[in-house]
């Protein structure tokens, strides 16, 4: 039986989690007013002096200088209920903790700063358990060949403001030459959040320029939530998301690589925008008003649970949806942004394959290399833009959604579709007609084809 997703509960629930979140981050730093000083010069000689594999245990809250603590070896710092917190820092964007080799463990505690970044990884590999972490710059920031693994009772924090502004968790792959360059990896089970209002830059964001590949994967559970796009990777990369909750201005902005959705909630959460069609005009709102061709290094698109951007020039875009919500004034755009002066070579491929899922708000195609394939999912708006006229697509008009071929059939054998009027809007040609029928006839409904009415390859049918 399929399973029913009320959307308004999961826009109010998502409101009401964001809500408590930014309270919580807000009120962290005005928990320790006076850190105790004692105890770093002692908490930094342990880290010199441990060896591989051992574990430091914090018997205190620490407050550091960020930007003097660097850590190239294998080590567990368990923080036993304490806090780590920044006093000054040593240039313009420090770190607290730099880690550039071996395996790190953080565990059980906060790391806090009001001035500076939280940790920086290059190399090795950063696990984060039951760890807090609230900074007015970059939480984490992951480059070179980083890898992290943040575990479901984390929570990662960026409060930033509106001179210092920036992206929570930063994953910075560069091209080298070598095997498309550098490579980074982020496994997030936990929270990722931007909390101030003013600062508009993504929770998790990518580089633009001079750019290797990015490896994100949002496991279920996890919860993204930006003032502006939620999740921006406009270079290589592949995004796994398996049940995880995104929420921003816009949702997720990919451009190259690979994007595979399994389930979740994708939610562009903008009350200045009101549903429209795949229309260039409707309820007062024009599509076009909603992303900028030119925004090569910015997210192009608000009001959109998931864009896809393809920059002349790059690379190709596999994205493949087997689940999930996305709710928005757009759930899906495609978008062909200009080139840049250096560029004139040929637009490079999109393509989109939905298997399942469930899609409140406009599809928007204005991509000019767009291959679809859509053969399943349930949508709020026709998805004409996107539908290849190859699958069956029959509409409920008791309530007015669409359904797509194997999410088709699946509906059409609950018990919620009896009694309700279906109407058959597409075949593949006139010859699905009859196992159409087959598959809609329950046993006491009476069918009947209309064909005074052809809709591109196929004829409408209405069950009643």
């Amino acid at each position: 039986m399929m399973k029913k997703i009320n959307l308004s509960k999961i826009i109010f629930g998502s409101l009401f989690g964001i809500l408590i979140l930014l309270l919580t981050a807000s009120a962290v730093f005005a928990e320790i007013e006076n850190p105790d000083l004692t105890g770093a010069t002692a908490f930094v000689n342990q880290i010199a002096d441990a060896k591989n594999g051992d574990t430091i245990l914090l018997e205190s809250d620490v407050a550091l200088s960020a930007g003097v603590l660097e850590i190239k070896k294998n080590l567990t710092i368990d923080l036993n209920g304490h806090t780590i917190r920044a006093v000054d820092q040593t240039g313009d964007l420090s770190y607290l903790i730099t880690h550039t080799k071996g395996t790190l463990t953080i565990c059980n505690g906060r790391i806090l700063s009001e001035i500076s970044g939280g940790i920086t990884a290059s190399k090795g590999t950063l696990n984060l358990n039951n760890v807090e972490i609230t900074t007015l710059r970059r939480a984490l920031n992951l480059s070179g060949r980083a890898h992290c693994n943040v575990d479901a009772d984390c929570v990662l924090t960026t409060t930033g403001s509106e001179k210092s502004a920036d992206t929570c968790v930063k994953l910075i792959a560069k091209y080298n030459g070598l095997d498309w360059g550098e490579r980074v990896w982020f496994d997030c089970a936990g929270v990722v959040q931007n909390s101030n209002p003013a600062n508009k830059q993504p929770a998790i964001g990518g580089n633009t320029a001079d750019v290797g590949i990015v490896h994100v994967t949002l496991e279920d559970g996890a919860k993204v939530i930006s003032n502006g796009t939620a999740v921006f990777l406009p270079q290589r990369c592949t995004l796994d998301v398996y049940g995880a909750e995104i929420n921003g201005q816009s949702g997720i902005e990919c451009r190259e690589g690979s994007v595979t959705i399994y389930e979740g909630a994708v939610i562009a959460a903008d009350p200045t925008c009101t549903i429209v069609d795949d229309e260039d005009d409707e309820d007062g709102v024009t599509i076009k008003s909603l992303y900028d061709l030119t925004a090569l290094n910015a997210p192009a698109c608000k009001s959109c649970a998931l864009v896809m951007a393809q920059q002349i020039g790059g690379e190709p875009l596999n994205v493949t949806i087997n689940g999930g919500s996305f709710s928005g004034t757009l759930a899906l755009c495609s978008i062909n942004l200009e080139a840049r002066a250096d560029t004139g070579v040929n637009q490079p491929e999109t393509t989109v394959r939905i298997t399942a899922g469930y899609f409140v708000g406009g599809i928007c195609n204005k991509g000019k290399a767009l291959k679809r394939s859509v053969t399943g999912g349930c949508f709020k708006k026709k998805p004409s833009s996107y539908f290849d006229g190859w699958q069956v697509m029959i509409q409920d008009n008791d309530t007015g959604l669409y359904y797509v071929a194997d999410t088709a059939k699946a509906f059409l054998k609950t018990d919620t579709a009896v009694g309700h009027r279906i109407e058959l809007l597409q075949t593949s040609d006139f010859n699905d007609v009859v196992p159409g029928v087959t598959l809609i006839n329950r046993n006491d409904w009476d069918v009947k084809i209309n064909q005074t009415q052809t809709i591109s390859n196929g004829r409408e049918i209405t069950v009643e």
